[in-house]
């Protein structure tokens, strides 16, 4: 089912991980070694970034190392990843993303529109650009993350109940039971 992208996760859906509409997107990307990263983004047709030179965070090593560091800051707890507000390295790791995102504005990876109701969009070019501003929206966020019954992937924390990273995982994982009966 997931052509090999992350075989210790046999229900890994690449459509679902990699639809970076689906909150938690950011976090999810950080559970997969770059290899698998690349192999998921040739199959969605995104890219790393553009020909703009940073400062720093060029290389998609060093973008895996930022969303890493980023997310494992997040502990887990009774079934949840939570992130605690007194964690020793949260105001570095805040500072490090905005510096980021400061040199990604001005490459123009990042850009503002308006959307049919005339509202602000923030559009990302690139998937470095994407995956550094969900990680500054969590650490300031600071949502809570649950592990995906299906599929394994982190997904955020609305409703505490919520067991499933969308609809198509709950489907699927009935569909499952029902075939098990």
């Amino acid at each position: 089912m997931n052509d090999g992208i992350l075989p210790d996760r046999p229900n890994m859906r690449p459509d679902l991980w990699f639809d970076p509409k689906t909150p938690g997107f950011a976090a999810r990307v950080a559970q997969m070694d770059l290899d698998q990263v690349e192999d998921a983004l040739a199959a969605s047709g995104l890219s790393w970034r553009d020909d703009s030179q940073l400062f720093q965070f060029t290389h998609p090593d060093e973008v895996m190392g930022l969303i890493r560091d980023v997310y494992g800051l997040w502990s887990k707890e009774r079934g949840q990843h939570v992130l605690f507000d007194n964690h020793p390295d949260l105001d570095r790791m805040r500072q490090r993303v905005a510096m980021v995102n400061q040199q990604l504005m001005h490459t123009f990876e990042v850009g503002v529109t308006l959307n049919a109701k005339g509202l602000p969009e923030i559009n990302f070019s690139t998937l470095r650009a994407k995956l550094s501003f969900e990680a500054a929206r969590d650490l300031h966020d600071t949502p809570d993350f649950r592990d995906c019954m299906w599929c394994g992937g982190w997904f955020t924390l609305k409703r505490s109940d919520r067991k499933f990273c969308g609809g198509r995982c709950q489907t699927a994982f009935w569909r499952e039971k029902q075939k098990e009966t």
